[in-house]
């Protein structure tokens, strides 16, 4: 004869003190999950939910001057260089061009042909349209470290980002010049940034010895006052949004 003998299971002793406890602790994590959707749910800036969220938090999101863009020169949209669009050169300027690129590493009489204040294309990814910012944003100090930067393609940069920057979030701009040799940027580029912007947004702070790319972006921190730094290349071109 053939005894089976009974497993035995032995379950966790289970208080109502525990049990209430369990269940609290799954409420709060429930609420946890629910706010923190709601707080990230895009502000559609309507006088519903999501717009009544926005004012709890201290300001409501939309889009932040997507298409901001000013501009003061004048010049025909077929003009070298407008849109983005490339400069075809021939004859004896492509001939410079080639002897020139070697000292400049890149085609610097193209860059002189090209409006300081061109327009180019939107090439933002379209769903980088639909991003939304808080419209209370900090402001920002630019800093443009440059050394022997060519002409054009240094004031190029600034006038990219004050044309393309909301003013009230744009602190200042600050050129940086890590000791430069080139003629046309001691006495005229002072003269050029006295003409053209406000001193009060566009600076020009320069080294007395050669300080090296880390070292005078330090520089340019010591000399910003916004509240957000953003550091440049001396040869780019801000976009808009």
């Amino acid at each position: 004869m053939v005894s089976h003998a009974r497993r035995k299971i032995f379950l966790p002793r289970i208080t109502l003190s525990r049990l209430l406890g369990l269940v609290i602790l799954l409420s709060a994590a429930c609420a946890f999950i629910l706010l923190a959707g709601l707080l990230d749910a895009p502000i559609r800036g309507s006088s519903g939910h999501s717009a009544a969220v926005g004012e709890r938090r201290g300001g409501s999101r939309g889009k932040r001057y997507a298409d901001y863009q000013v501009r003061s020169d004048k010049v025909e949209a077929s003009a070298p260089g407008e849109n983005g669009a490339g400069v075809m050169l021939r004859g004896e300027e492509l001939n410079r061009s080639e002897i020139l690129f070697k000292k400049e590493a890149f085609n610097i009489i193209a860059s002189d042909m090209i409006s300081l204040q061109r327009s180019i294309p939107d090439i933002r990814d379209p769903k980088c349209k639909e991003l939304q910012y808080d419209v209370d944003l900090p402001s920002a100090s630019v800093v443009i470290i440059f050394h022997n930067e060519a002409w054009s393609s240094l004031l190029r940069t600034v006038w990219s980002v004050l044309n393309r920057s909301p003013p009230e979030y744009l602190r200042e701009i600050i050129l940086l010049d890590d000791k430069s040799d080139r003629e046309e940027l001691g006495e005229k580029l002072e003269k050029y940034l006295a003409e053209n912007f406000d001193p009060n947004v566009v600076r020009l702070v320069r080294c007395k010895e050669r300080q090296g790319l880390i070292s005078a972006r330090v520089r340019g921190a010591e000399a910003a006052v916004g509240d957000v730094l953003i550091f440049l290349d001396s040869h780019c071109e801000a976009n808009v949004g």
